[in-house]
């Protein structure tokens, strides 16, 4: 397992390494902060029989609730607001409310309340790019910053408390931000010796490197 120790302000503090290279294979730790899956950039469900680089993965996520959120309280409190500061401009709450879903109907389709990340992974470098309603933000990582390949093991229960594991690989970073991981269902030593010589990466395939999370 890979050791890192950070400090007040999370930044990474003290560096633990194992004997095989201090310098190239490092940290042997993560701190418990980070030890859930969501912490790191995932693509999951990995097709490892085609597995191949380069590879792309782009992630789509919605947050539709979160802008009705938002124009209900806008809502409740300018209704409120009209109804004391100004009664004879305020046409009742009915009314109000029909402006009020033209509104959230016109920014949804100006704005829509979505988030996208690609991941693109080849040879030279790994690409992060953060698209959503706010900003856009691009992260080039060369390949050759990353310590290594290690393998991936990842426990939780689902909705009914059944337990469940996922499995993969990690191409590990000193910066736990930009460690990306590679899931899939089923455990596969060759699918990281794989991936570790398509990348010109050190693959750690010993015991002690496996990054164990929490779903």
């Amino acid at each position: 397992m890979n050791y890192v120790s950070y400090n007040e302000q999370g930044l990474i503090s003290q560096v633990y390494c194992s004997n095989h290279s201090q310098s190239a294979l490092g940290m042997s730790k993560i701190s418990k902060i980070h030890q859930t899956k969501q912490f790191y950039h995932l693509i999951e469900e990995i097709d490892i029989e085609n597995f191949s680089i380069p590879m792309h993965d782009q992630q789509v996520k919605t947050h539709d609730l979160s802008l009705l959120l938002k124009v209900f309280l806008l809502y409740i409190s300018s209704s409120i607001l009209m109804h004391i500061l100004w009664p004879n401009l305020f046409l009742g709450y009915l009314i109000h409310l029909l402006m009020f879903c033209l509104l959230t109907f016109v920014i949804y389709q100006l704005c829509p309340p979505i988030s996208i990340k690609n991941i693109c992974i080849n040879e030279d470098q790994v690409e992060i790019e953060m698209l959503d309603s706010r900003k856009c933000q691009i992260i080039q990582i060369p390949i050759e910053q990353y310590r290594g390949v290690v393998a991936v093991h990842i426990c939780g229960k689902n909705a009914i408390g059944q337990a469940f594991h996922q499995y993969g690989i990690a191409l590990k970073h000193p910066d736990p931000q930009k460690t990306i991981l590679l899931l899939s269902d089923q455990p596969s030593s060759q699918f990281l010796k794989t991936c570790a010589q398509a990348l010109s990466l050190h693959p750690l395939d010993d015991s002690k490197f496996v990054l164990e999370l929490k779903a």
